[in-house]
């Protein structure tokens, strides 16, 4: 009952999840020269168009001229993620945490790795520490005191996505009530909720819960997704429509 497989393709997976906080703001040194924020933008931009090789050529420019900006390795983790080399993946986000120690994206996608590498254990601790960083009201953003103009990008990893994640490395692990906690929180903030729909179904039928499971799992194939109707088949005949 327990197999769900949502990764589908990697690289949309790894690009979908970057939902990741990217608010880049130079040194005193690469604001006088413009050439490390043209190197993020310039990768960034490749990364966007799926040139991996020339977009990881790009970032290590950019950490030859700047090696103290957390940016830097973050984009880099997320290349090398996308190029499927997890292990030097987690090392650039482990660089990315230790130059910032409340970035919340290197957590978060450093635990996307590691579930990649079916080490969700190690995931899940990833999650809580990006969950604290939001919980807690203190991160710290890679900032220069100084009156010129400063690039800011920003994409945010919402606390729902936290949760979502984590929930799927709690599911893999067979922890099931702490998946369940995970993915009711996403349903009721209508965060991908189709599959956390699928998978809170799942765990209720698994806790011998038919109606309820049964329940979601009907409101998930309403919204499209096709992994409920097996379930529903097997599991959901005999219930109340």
């Amino acid at each position: 009952m327990r197999g769900i497989i949502l990764l589908k393709n990697r690289g949309i997976f790894i690009i979908q999840v970057f939902f990741v906080i990217f608010l880049f703001a130079c040194s005193q040194k690469a604001l006088k020269d413009s050439r490390f924020e043209n190197l993020i933008i310039d990768a960034q931009k490749n990364i966007e168009n799926g040139n991996y090789s020339k977009a990881l050529i790009l970032i290590k420019d950019a950490i030859k001229l700047d090696s103290s900006q957390s940016i830097a390795f973050l984009v880099r983790g997320k290349i090398n993620s996308l190029l499927e080399n997890d292990s030097s993946a987690i090392k650039d986000y482990t660089k990315a945490i230790h130059l910032n120690p409340q970035n919340t994206s290197a957590y978060f996608h450093q635990g996307v790795s590691y579930s990649l590498m079916d080490r969700d254990d190690l995931a899940i601790n990833c999650f809580n520490e990006a969950i604290r960083t939001k919980t807690e009201g203190s991160l710290i953003f890679e900032t220069s005191n100084n009156d010129l103009l400063i690039f800011e990008r920003q994409i945010d990893v919402t606390m729902p996505a936290l949760r979502f994640y984590r929930g799927k490395s709690f599911y893999n692990l067979k922890r099931d009530s702490l998946s369940l906690e995970d993915f009711l929180y996403c349903i009721n903030t209508n965060y991908n909720k189709s599959n956390s729909l699928l998978y809170a179904g799942v765990l209720l039928l698994n806790k011998g819960v038919l109606e309820k499971g049964c329940l979601y799992l009907r409101e998930a194939y309403v919204l499209g997704n096709e992994d409920a109707k097996r379930y529903i088949s097997k599991f959901c005949k005999s219930t109340s429509n």
